[in-house]
């Protein structure tokens, strides 16, 4: 059930996983990780909002 709520949201919302939209957009790779050696939790979070700050001003 899960599955098909979660697939039903992915079309509605046209979301993708974020392999599945750089494969259709060529980019070679998407990296959605931070280093969790570093003790300032706004440094682990920066990179994850400039990735979605970019994908959302390309759209």
């Amino acid at each position: 059930m899960r599955r098909a709520l979660t697939k039903l949201r992915e079309i509605a919302l046209g979301m993708k996983a974020s392999l599945a939209y750089s494969e259709d957009r060529r980019i070679p790779e998407i990296v959605l990780a931070s280093s969790w050696r570093m003790t300032d939790p706004a440094a682990r979070i920066r990179p994850h909002v400039d990735l979605v700050a970019a994908i959302a001003h390309r759209m």
